[in-house]
């Protein structure tokens, strides 16, 4: 992912979310929740869930290029049951031009 962009990040994952009731997308960089999407901000399709991001949302993000941001979805259904992924490793690299264009 490259800061002051607009990209589309596509999450596999091995369980129906269609049905779930709640869910989040946390993007996470330095202990901090720096940008979160709930279900209402996503498209879910059986087993991705496709979350677009904004540039504000990816200038958000530090642009050192030994950092990550790590990203997990939760979600939880009607009968009670919570779930939560792995937590996944994203590479974001830095751009000349900062700032929205």
């Amino acid at each position: 992912m490259r800061r002051g962009t607009t990209p589309i990040i596509i999450f596999n994952v091995d369980i129906d979310l269609t049905e779930a009731e709640v869910v989040y997308v946390t993007f996470r960089q330095n202990k901090e929740n720096i940008v979160e999407k709930d279900k209402s901000e996503c498209t879910i399709e059986s087993s991705r869930i496709i979350v677009p991001l904004t540039q504000e949302d990816t200038l958000l993000f530090g642009h050192d290029p030994r950092q990550t941001v790590c990203a997990q979805i939760r979600a939880r259904f009607t009968n009670g049951e919570a779930i939560a992924s792995n937590i996944l490793q994203i590479r974001v690299k830095d751009i000349l031009k900062d700032g929205e264009i």
